[in-house]
């Protein structure tokens, strides 16, 4: 996990004598809290789970930071003796501990990346890094979060150094956000969830925790303040794009 990261034969060598199985694909997921996460609790939890899964996890824990490596058989092996017999993926199984309250009271936010080969487990980690990182930003009641559910919005954003995307935002939704910091209102805001939800009322009212006629007449507002068709696709890509890149890379 500290680079530079050793040759394939290297990795998978000490991999072995740290009881890693190169046979598997692995899974980096990292859990990070404010203070530092229970480790007694989320050990305990993790053997258990390893154990009925008939696999042998691992776990670091740094400060703030709790790192699981977790193996999953590739869907075209069969290993004898491993695998979930009752189907759950390892983020469903995160996602339980989460939602049951199985780590305590802590606000964790967990990020999941892909799985990769053994050699390859650095990737995994960065990716879980990002995945905790885009959804604090974009997504900050999502607490579990895999990399590959917002690996677009990532990429969008690391695309979006150049001043033409700040130009493009403060021509498209710079209104709005003097607005928002004149009236203390959460236009942009709505905005971003409503063109997450695809254009649904219900889903957004839903999501902010307001009635629904409170998004239509935030939606009437931003008409008439931006002056642009939210019926339009290509404006609300635009918009959409716009929104990413000032919660992703200016709004911090």
């Amino acid at each position: 996990m500290t680079p530079p990261v050793p040759l394939r034969h290297e990795v998978e060598r000490r991999g072995r004598q740290l009881g890693f199985n190169p046979a598997y694909d692995w899974e980096v997921a990292v859990l990070e809290s404010a203070t530092a996460p229970p480790e007694e609790i989320l050990s305990g939890l993790l053997i258990q789970e390893s154990t009925r899964r008939r696999v042998v996890s691992h776990i670091e824990f740094r400060s703030n930071r709790a790192i699981l490596f977790l193996p999953t058989l590739h869907p075209n092996d069969h290993h004898d003796g491993a695998g979930d017999e009752q189907g759950l993926t390892w983020a469903e199984t995160l996602k339980n501990w989460n939602s049951e309250k199985a780590l305590g009271t802590g606000d964790y936010y967990i990020g999941i990346g892909s799985a990769k080969k053994l050699w390859e487990l650095m990737q995994s980690y960065n990716e879980a890094r990002r995945a905790i990182t885009v959804s604090q930003r974009l997504y900050p009641d999502r607490r579990v979060c895999k990399f590959g559910d917002i690996e677009m919005h990532y990429m969008l954003g690391e695309a979006m150094n150049k001043e033409e995307f700040a130009d493009l935002f403060e021509r498209k939704l710079g209104k709005l956000q003097q607005y928002d910091q004149s009236h203390g209102s959460d236009l942009l805001k709505t905005l971003f969830y409503y063109l997450e939800n695809r254009g649904s009322l219900m889903d957004t009212a839903n999501y902010l925790f307001i009635h629904r006629n409170s998004v239509k007449y935030r939606l009437e507002r931003i008409r008439d303040i931006a002056d642009f068709d939210l019926n339009d696709p290509r404006e609300q890509f635009i918009c959409h794009t716009c929104l990413i890149h000032y919660y992703l890379r200016e709004h911090k």
